[in-house]
């Protein structure tokens, strides 16, 4: 602040997670998981997702990416994270993820303005990590650019409600930061 003091502010997903209520198929499935696999796979995914969130940032700022050198980027992720070894089976998931948003990286020509940015929102004191904020064709055929913020998720099924939330309130979080880059679209 001000004073020099630090401010700490909840994460818009530690508010979404302590605020909606858990989805009827969530807790089939920790039902039908027990709660130590599910927790075990919690973790697990999670893992993947940050493993996949820094691959993506350094395809967006270096604008390259050796697929050949994955696997080794992953065995060293997984000995810096104590992680079991067959985690590496994840490999080939993983190239085809980073194949993927190459892929819409090239076909939007997405040019990023921010990368990994941490943002407070200073009337509503909530804070978030904010993926990827750029400029990018609306659509692959056309040459209008939108503002748009792209939120990194690892999930292959469905877009749920709190995603939905969490980019509305990411949008707010950049626009009252940075109103002179309006946001035009929200993408996962």
């Amino acid at each position: 602040n001000d004073s020099g003091e630090p401010e700490f502010f909840p994460s818009v997903t530690t508010i979404l997670s302590q605020t909606l209520p858990k989805s009827p198929f969530l807790i089939d499935w920790i039902a039908n998981k027990g709660i130590e696999e599910s927790e075990r796979y919690k973790m697990e995914r999670a893992n993947y997702g940050t493993f996949m969130h820094a691959q993506f940032e350094d395809l967006l700022i270096t604008r390259e990416y050796d697929l050949d050198d994955l696997k080794g980027r992953l065995k060293t992720f997984i000995e810096q994270n104590n992680l079991p070894n067959d985690f590496i089976f994840y490999a080939d998931d993983l190239k085809r993820d980073v194949l993927a948003f190459a892929q819409f990286i090239i076909d939007y020509d997405v040019r990023p303005l921010a990368v990994e940015i941490a943002l407070v929102h200073p009337s509503k004191n909530y804070a978030g990590m904010i993926d990827c904020v750029c400029t990018m064709r609306e659509s692959p055929k056309k040459n209008e650019r939108i503002t748009a913020i792209i939120d990194f998720k690892s999930g292959r099924r469905g877009f749920y409600e709190e995603m939905e939330i969490q980019l509305h309130l990411y949008r707010e979080m950049w626009v009252v930061n940075f109103p002179e880059y309006p946001v035009d679209r929200l993408f996962n």
